[in-house]
């Protein structure tokens, strides 16, 4: 599996999370993620639907030629979006990359757009009135734009939605 970890704080949390779980599963060998069973690039430029979106399709490049030199395919590639990312526009994204006929194109495609929802803070937050701005721990970006519109889109538009800490 190849993931691409996109984290628009200032931290990049989740990439060093998955760093940490490549390292677990290799066994603590240091430079050891091909014995993880996956590989990784960390993405901090912006969300990969909007203003990274170049960076994303060149990450994607980028594992794919980690796994040339290493003589195996993936069988998967995840792309790990923030939480402000919007799916229509990541999905246009694979289709202009298709319609435009780039190289990367006909290596990869978008096959399902998969959800997580926060189950216990869910309704809280579709009840609420709180605009994208003013919730710092979702990423930058979003404006103006209410947190349950986008709560809404991101389920409505995913093909599978897994629900985290559905215990709270």
């Amino acid at each position: 599996v190849g993931c691409v970890v996109n984290d628009v704080a200032e931290v990049n949390i989740d990439a060093k999370l998955v760093k940490r779980t490549e390292r677990a599963l290799a066994g603590g060998k240091g430079g050891g993620e091909a014995d993880a069973g996956f590989d990784s690039v960390e993405l901090d430029n912006g969300c990969v639907c909007c203003s990274a979106g170049d960076d994303l399709f060149q990450a994607l490049a980028k594992l794919l030629g980690l796994a040339k030199r290493r003589g195996y395919a993936y069988e998967r590639l995840v792309v790990e979006s923030s939480g402000v990312a919007e799916p229509q526009n990541l999905r246009d994204r694979f289709q202009e990359a298709d319609l435009l006929g780039l190289p990367i194109s006909r290596l990869v495609r978008m096959d399902h757009m998969i959800t997580v929802v926060d189950s216990g803070a869910f309704y809280a937050t579709l009840k609420s009135h709180e605009k994208i701005k003013e919730r710092p721990d979702l990423g930058v970006g979003g404006g103006r734009r209410p947190v349950a519109d986008l709560l809404v889109e991101q389920v409505e538009f995913a093909d599978a939605v897994v629900l985290n800490k559905s215990d709270t």
